[in-house]
């Protein structure tokens, strides 16, 4: 009987480490889930502020583009204006040395502007370039 009492106990305490020994797993399984779940939603919120990031900065080319589009029509119609500034110096008093000297810094003017407008646009296509690659890495 004593035996059998003994045998009882000692089933018992390896019953009672077993319970032990899972409650102790569970917890570290449930504290390592709970930790994924906090990195993940970290992830999450990061992921959304480089999308937003990303929308800003799409919309801000698009806006550049649509300026620079509008200063290419403007620089047309000054060198409309200015072909007909010239044809009405011609017409003038004006000696064809000051005409040509007229002419020629206000071509160069423009071409100084036109110079900026396309390196702007190049600045802009660049960077509409490298967003997408990094869009491209991050998914």
């Amino acid at each position: 009987m004593e035996e059998i009492a003994e045998e009882t106990h000692e089933r018992l305490n390896q019953i009672h480490e077993e319970i032990f020994t899972l409650e102790e797993q569970t917890e570290e399984a449930l504290f390592t889930a709970q930790k994924a779940v906090r990195k993940i939603d970290n992830l999450t919120d990061e992921l959304a502020k480089e999308r937003q990031r990303i929308q800003e900065l799409e919309t801000q080319i698009q806006q550049n583009q649509l300026e620079t589009e509008l200063a290419k029509q403007e620089a047309r119609l000054a060198n409309e204006r200015i072909d007909n500034l010239i044809q009405v110096q011609q017409s003038s008093d004006f000696t064809a040395q000051e005409l040509a000297s007229s002419k020629l810094q206000k071509t160069l003017q423009l071409k100084a502007d036109e110079a900026k407008l396309l390196a702007q646009l190049n600045i802009l296509q660049q960077s509409h370039t490298t967003l997408t690659e990094e869009l491209a890495e991050r998914e």
